[in-house]
């Protein structure tokens, strides 16, 4: 499967989290599955934060940051990065999101998208469906599977991670 993925992400005074998350996403930087790696940063206020988006946008080329003077909130965030993306695919994730198995994540991540009718994969914390290779701060998901291959079907979806095929979207 040669389609391309947006990997979208909001960002607001979490520095040392977004660091963190960051350093968990090499693989995605790097693999040519990803097309564009696109931040908005929602009105922080942290200077080492905005050096840091600076520095990842300079260096890396298909990352690009989107800098709001105010705070959007979320549903406009999302939104804003969502008519932006410009791939065949969008992964929704927070910024304080560790990917502990990156390759897995990728791999299961469109296994799923091959499934018959499927709109929308997630991941969240507690009650909400498990996806798997990721870890949230703070969170235990007693729900999980065990193998990180498996999926868990539910009937509705919250949480930290959210993919789709971007023409779902009206845009």
């Amino acid at each position: 499967m040669n389609n391309s993925i947006s990997v979208v992400m909001l960002t607001y005074n979490n520095y040392e989290k977004f660091v963190r998350c960051m350093s968990t996403m090499t693989l995605f930087i790097s693999d040519e599955r990803i097309k564009e790696f696109l931040v908005l940063d929602n009105g922080s206020h942290q200077p080492e934060l905005r050096k840091f988006l600076e520095s990842m946008e300079e260096q890396i080329k298909k990352f690009r940051v989107i800098f709001s003077d105010t705070n959007l909130g979320i549903a406009k965030g999302r939104k804003l990065l969502y008519d932006l993306a410009d791939g065949d695919y969008i992964i929704s994730i927070d910024s304080d999101v560790v990917i502990i198995n990156p390759p897995a994540f990728l791999d299961v991540f469109y296994k799923t998208l091959e499934i018959e009718n499927m709109m929308l994969v997630g991941g969240g914390g507690g009650d909400h469906p498990y996806f798997p290779s990721m870890e949230r701060e703070n969170i235990i998901n007693h729900e999980s599977p065990k193998n990180p291959g498996e999926l868990k079907i539910v009937d509705e979806e919250a949480g930290w991670f959210h993919g789709f095929q971007t023409s779902i979207l009206k845009k």
